[in-house]
């Protein structure tokens, strides 16, 4: 496996936590990574092509979902 570059900065998620998912997603060529990130969405080269970076807050993003009527599952929902 590639060497996957460990970002981290104060003020979003540190690379630390994301690196584990970015590895999950390296090794299984079905997995997509999600990152909404204000400021920094970003993901590894590496899995590039199975990740949507999303550049905005979060918040935002949701509602903007909502907005356009894209349902949001309950995560009691999902098993």
């Amino acid at each position: 496996m590639a060497r996957l570059k460990v970002v981290r900065n104060k003020h979003n998620t540190p690379g630390i936590i994301k690196y584990p998912f970015w590895q999950e997603t390296y090794q299984n060529p079905k997995a997509i990574y999600a990152c909404v990130n204000l400021g920094e969405a970003v993901c590894p080269r590496e899995i590039a092509g199975q990740s949507i970076c999303i550049n905005a807050d979060i918040a935002a993003v949701v509602d903007s979902l909502l907005e356009d009527g894209v349902p949001l599952t309950n995560a009691k929902d999902v098993i």
